[in-house]
């Protein structure tokens, strides 16, 4: 795979906030059974999704952990021919989270979708990471190719540590900055909405704005706090 071809799925990756699962269906066995999820990203920017253990989605992978996720810029370029549209077809093994080893990943989630934390604290939900085992990728007609996880899916470098201090720092002290990466990227805010950081790794940073969680790409890929802090600033000229 091109390293072109990488960034722009990792690009579509973390762009979407949400996907299409397919589970095997056990009340219909032979039948994939598909529903729209939440997504979150954990470490390695692999999928993170939050489910009721009532849900039917559940049931599929409690009897069989074998799933895909589905994710397309449909509603990101307004395309009229949803075939031109670029698509990632995520092939995957369904891992129950463990709250206490897994704490980190549940927080990052927890900043991405506040609403969550009344799920999995007062609610009967679990989080799943979806492990990847193979990543369809489609840019259009006639664009395919296969991607092999350890092309896509590396660890990031700042840790939870740096990565919470620097959102603290960004939300504490530089809201007209977020308001403005906001602004550059057509992004529109509802009335009386203020954007706020909510994670960052080594290819770029995510706001919250309302009820939707949005990416933002960093010019270069970094490795340190220092790194982000540059690649901010050069956002803020451009």
């Amino acid at each position: 795979m091109s390293n072109d071809i990488e960034i722009q799925v990792r690009k579509l990756l973390l762009s979407s906030d949400y996907g299409t699962l397919s589970t095997h269906s056990v009340d219909c066995p032979g039948y994939p059974f598909a529903s729209i999820v939440p997504v979150g990203f954990d470490e390695f920017n692999r999928p993170i999704i939050l489910i009721s253990r009532l849900a039917q989605h559940t049931h599929n992978i409690i009897d069989n952990d074998k799933v895909s996720l589905f994710f397309s810029d449909v509603d990101q370029q307004g395309y009229e021919d949803v075939q031109q549209c670029a698509r990632i077809t995520l092939l995957a093994q369904a891992q129950r989270l463990d709250m206490k080893v897994d704490a980190n990943i549940v927080r990052r989630y927890g900043r991405f979708y506040p609403q969550a934390q009344n799920f999995y604290k007062k609610l009967d939900f679990n989080f799943y990471r979806l492990l990847p085992e193979k990543v369809r990728f489609i840019g259009g007609v006639g664009k395919i190719h296969w991607i092999k996880p350890e092309q896509l899916f590396t660890e990031n470098p700042l840790g939870f540590e740096v990565e919470a201090d620097i959102i603290a720092h960004m939300n504490s002290d530089h809201r007209d900055a977020l308001l403005n990466y906001c602004q550059a990227a057509g992004f529109v805010l509802p009335e009386g909405i203020a954007p706020e950081m909510v994670g960052v790794d080594g290819f770029g940073f995510f706001q919250r704005i309302g009820e939707r969680v949005r990416r933002f790409n960093f010019p270069e890929p970094v490795e340190a706090a220092d790194d982000v802090r540059k690649a901010l600033i050069t956002m803020l000229s451009r």
